[in-house]
């Protein structure tokens, strides 16, 4: 049962643990209503830790490369095909044309992740964010994903060897204001990383453009932000819930 996505290997032996008592309510759904039952179910046995958000369940297991999410709601539909020409007629269908999530809850907003880092690799910057691998846990209909385990901002350091950064600072701090980005208030740990992991400043404008244009920087604060192989990520990039 061991498979291998994205580079990373998993094995369905260690994640089915986790859903051997997951249950959907009458509805067929799982609401943030249902967490702490299903947390409370789980084997003492598993060594991991949880969190839930506007839109999804994380579980967060300690010996595991990667991170378990399950969205409170999601819409019946066939797997999404990726292919040019069908990714953007499928996403103004179900998410309009100003990339901008709904309102609505009956969407699966991992799903819009998946949309969103796919559109993210049209634009060249994929590389800041971590993707999400939809699976499929045998008995269960109802989605399920994962997605590599990102270092926590506050678990971070700068590894020892020099860094080569393509971008000066004043051309940085112009892009910021250009796209009104100072706001974000993030963490300068991560600043910092993002600023050597730049390689030019058509990068660092297609980056924050991206952002913009696709709502992610209404919903962009240390919570939804870490790091991965030494460089800097957004972990959760479905946006805020707005109607801006």
């Amino acid at each position: 049962m061991r498979k291998e996505v994205i580079g990373m290997n998993y094995d369905m032996n260690d994640i089915m643990p986790y859903f051997y008592s997951f249950h959907l309510d009458e509805y067929c759904e799982f609401s943030s209503n249902d967490v702490s039952d299903y947390i409370g179910t789980l084997p003492a046995t598993l060594d991991f830790n949880w969190d839930t958000g506007i839109s999804k369940c994380v579980i967060i297991p300690k010996n595991l490369p990667y991170v378990i999410k399950i969205p409170f709601s999601y819409i019946v539909d066939e797997p999404i095909d990726f292919s040019e020409g069908s990714l953007l007629d499928k996403f103004k269908a179900n998410y309009g044309i100003d990339y901008h999530c709904p309102m609505e809850n009956d969407w699966d907003f991992i799903e819009y992740e998946q949309i969103l880092y796919h559109l993210a690799k049209r634009h060249g910057v994929e590389k800041f964010f971590l993707e999400n691998i939809r699976i499929h846990v045998p008995g269960l209909d109802y989605p399920v994903y994962i997605q590599p385990k990102a270092i926590t901002i506050d678990s971070y350091d700068f590894p020892n060897n020099s860094y080569d950064n393509y971008i000066d600072e004043e051309t940085l701090c112009n892009i910021y204001v250009h796209y009104n980005c100072i706001e974000f208030d993030l963490p300068s740990s991560w600043n910092i990383q993002l600023y050597y992991d730049f390689e030019d400043e058509d990068e660092a404008d297609a980056f924050f453009s991206f952002l913009k244009c696709t709502g992610i920087d209404h919903d962009l604060h240390r919570n939804n932000i870490g790091f991965y192989n030494h460089h800097a990520v957004i972990i959760d990039y479905a946006g805020f819930l707005s109607e801006e």
